[in-house]
């Protein structure tokens, strides 16, 4: 008993030592970076003025003196230092809004090739209710954080090239820009990139619009896929069933509606879905009276299905063999069928 006492002692003492050496290696590296701070160093200079806008270790919390360290750090060029500066003079947070300071300090840190700073300038010239626009200047700044690849640049300079502000009109490189954001998962992508091309998809055949659907809703564009692919629905095409079956079981880019998620399971099951025909197999295999005696005669009107026992289309082990005829033997690979280009 008392070897494992020793053993419980031991580790403590060791989890101890651990804890005060994080602690001195902590204070070590503060009294370095407060030393660089006053030799001058610029980058020093902004962490130093991070750690007094939120607090740490020995450090006060301390917007004035934060401020002061961010003023010092950008004076001498630092690039993230005027960026952060500069918003803080446009939304007057612990200073003075002062949106010509702001303009100037981010300008003054693009300038220094920060290309976040570029895309905050792009967008206040295009976007800001208190700056008047400068669409030309505007693009320029814009193109040169999206070439770099800021996410945040690419739906502002896509709005651009969209509108015709300050460059030509160009919808496919609007459509490349949403596309790229799509991607980086940028918020209200998809929103613009419906109002640009949803009239446009109308006229896309079936399959290059279940085609285009799927693309989107593996790029997260779930209401714009639902809207390209109803469009593939519509003229019957099986999988398109099968994923408008899917959205509405999730409620994902559609309502959630249960009974029109079995309803179009069952159309793409009839339709020769293999990924439809399994996940009809499973839910007849846990609830056996799920496809009602009115889904089914509908469904029989519509499809004609060339059945001879049309009781069949009740009994899982016939869905699941149709399924594993084309190689869906699992709902992961039903999955992956579904949404596989």
């Amino acid at each position: 008993m008392r070897f494992f006492i020793w053993i419980f002692l031991t580790i403590l003492s060791g989890v101890g030592l651990w804890a005060v050496d994080r602690r001195e290696d902590r204070k070590s590296g503060l009294r370095n970076l407060m030393e660089r701070a006053e030799a001058g160093d610029p980058k020093s200079l902004f962490d130093l003025a991070t750690l007094y806008d939120r607090g740490f270790d020995s450090i006060p919390v301390d917007s004035a003196k934060s401020t002061a360290l961010y003023i010092s750090s950008a004076l001498k060029g630092y690039g993230p230092a005027a960026n952060y500066l500069g918003f803080r003079y446009y939304n007057g947070d612990y200073i003075t809004k002062n949106v010509d300071s702001a303009l100037f300090w981010i300008k003054k840190a693009a300038d220094a090739g920060d290309i976040t700073a570029a895309g905050n300038l792009g967008f206040l010239l295009s976007q800001s209710t208190d700056i008047p626009h400068d669409y030309e200047t505007a693009f320029k700044w814009l193109k040169k954080a999206a070439d770099a690849g800021l996410p945040s640049s690419f739906n502002v300079l896509g709005d651009l090239y969209r509108q015709g502000l300050g460059c030509d009109t160009d919808t496919l490189k609007a459509l490349s820009l949403y596309e790229k954001a799509l991607e980086a998962g940028v918020p209200e992508t998809e929103r613009r990139l419906i109002a640009m091309m949803g009239y446009k998809w109308q006229n896309l055949s079936p399959d290059s619009a279940l085609s285009l659907g799927i693309n989107y809703y593996n790029l997260g564009a779930h209401s714009a896929a639902a809207e390209l692919i109803e469009k593939a629905a519509e003229a019957k095409i099986p999988k398109a069933f099968s994923i408008i079956g899917h959205l509405s079981s999730q409620g994902i880019g559609l309502p959630y509606d249960h009974d029109k998620s079995v309803e179009y399971f069952f159309k793409g099951a009839i339709a020769g879905d293999p990924s439809a025909q399994f996940i009809i197999g499973e839910l007849l295999e846990f609830f056996p009276d799920i496809i009602t005696d009115g889904l089914l005669k509908e469904l029989k009107e519509e499809f004609n299905p060339d059945i001879s026992d049309l009781d069949e289309l009740n009994n899982p082990e016939f869905w699941f063999g149709k399924a594993s005829e084309k190689g869906i033997f699992d709902a992961d690979s039903a999955y992956l069928y579904l949404f596989s280009p």
